[in-house]
């Protein structure tokens, strides 16, 4: 959860420390700042998202896949 005072203060990255590392490994482990992990929440209505379609976009333009 974020504690800075932002907008995504209590917000759940996560169901489970396990999804969170599967999914955070997914997007390439962006960073530790809410801001660099909340364009994959698809809006703020899921915790982080591998398979959104950021994601994608993100993976695509780093990876080229």
């Amino acid at each position: 959860m974020s504690h800075d005072g932002s907008d995504l203060h209590g917000y759940v990255m996560a169901n489970s420390f396990v999804e969170f590392l599967e999914e955070y490994t997914k997007i390439g482990c962006v960073g530790g700042e809410d801001w660099q992990w909340e364009a994959f929440t698809n809006n703020h209505t899921t915790p982080i998202d591998g398979n959104s379609e950021n994601a994608k976009k993100w993976l695509e333009t780093m990876f080229g896949r």
